[in-house]
């Protein structure tokens, strides 16, 4: 498959009340035309900050280095005004909780990324198509939000985001607000939009039960980095990492990712920033920074793979 998305030695600086903190710390990923990645870890780890870096929207002031390529186009480079034409076009994000004005109907929010994108003929008839592209009545355009359900409005946002037909799209907690049955229904959805539209994705979830259940490959991050990466039949399988294995443990008994208390970023101990959480702790854990090791398909930061 042919590479859509690389990301490079990538480091994000966020100016906070606190001071200026490291969240984002040498992020090194690629996703290829069509794939399905999953991001995965706890709350504070990184994933959103990562999402946000990509499409250039950090919600704070912050600083960024190293790469993002698209297509071979690193979008640190361009400008803010060709990267605001790049976003909804080229690359798309949908939210855990829909923003939508509650005075402007369903139809008019979807028109108006049309028109953002100088899609301007046959609107009416488009937003009808996207609505029932992602199952939804044709009726819904004229609904206001507040007369929907959460599992609609998740659909209205997703239609809003296929409109101007990128290539990728980011899905960020999609299923974090919404029943389990709803969670079903929207993966289903998702996977055939992939098939259908040949969309890439990327899948951010703290819940390794979604991930296994739409991705092909998983990425798992730590304290800003990426500690297990590989096919998400082998990571959730055999995980390498301490991390992932007691993400996995806990999914399974609590139906989530949660394993205890995300680090300080403001206060990182030197070495491995997990060790104290760590069941297989050794010594030159307090002290080596261990870089992401390749091999066979998988990737490992940990001082028992070296």
């Amino acid at each position: 498959m042919n590479s859509l998305l690389n990301l490079r030695a990538l480091r994000v600086t966020l100016q906070t009340r606190r001071g200026p903190v490291l969240v984002l710390r040498g992020i090194d990923l690629d996703l290829a035309e069509g794939e399905a990645l999953g991001i995965a870890g706890e709350s504070g780890s990184g994933k959103s900050t990562l999402a946000s870096t990509i499409i250039r929207t950090l919600p704070i002031k912050g600083e960024i280095s190293g790469s993002i390529s698209f297509r071979g186009r690193d979008l640190l480079a361009i400008d803010p005004v060709e990267m605001r034409g790049i976003r909804g076009r080229d690359i798309a994000i949908v939210f855990q909780e829909p923003s939508f004005d509650p005075l402007a109907r369903i139809g008019q929010h979807i028109a108006e990324v049309l028109k953002a994108h100088r899609m301007t003929e046959g609107v009416a008839a488009r937003v009808e198509e996207l609505l029932v592209l992602v199952g939804l009545d044709p009726d819904v355009a004229s609904a206001y939000p507040h007369r929907m359900s959460g599992g609609m409005l998740q659909r209205a946002q997703l239609a809003a985001a296929l409109a101007a037909r990128p290539s990728l799209l980011i899905a960020d907690e999609p299923t974090s607000a919404i029943d389990a049955v709803l969670q079903t229904q929207l993966l289903d959805l998702l996977s055939s939009l992939r098939t259908r539209l040949a969309l890439s994705v990327i899948l951010i979830s703290h819940d390794l039960s979604v991930i296994s259940r739409f991705c092909q490959r998983i990425a798992v991050m730590y304290a800003g980095r990426i500690v297990e990466e590989g096919a998400v039949c082998d990571v959730l399988s055999t995980p390498l990492h301490p991390y992932t294995a007691l993400m996995l443990r806990a999914s399974r008994f609590e139906g989530s990712g949660g394993v205890g208390s995300a680090p300080d970023m403001f206060s990182l101990p030197a070495g491995c920033a997990f060790r104290e959480r760590c069941p297989r702790r050794l010594p030159a854990c307090d002290s080596r920074d261990v870089e992401l090791c390749r091999k066979d398909g998988r990737a490992v930061r940990c001082v028992h793979y070296e």
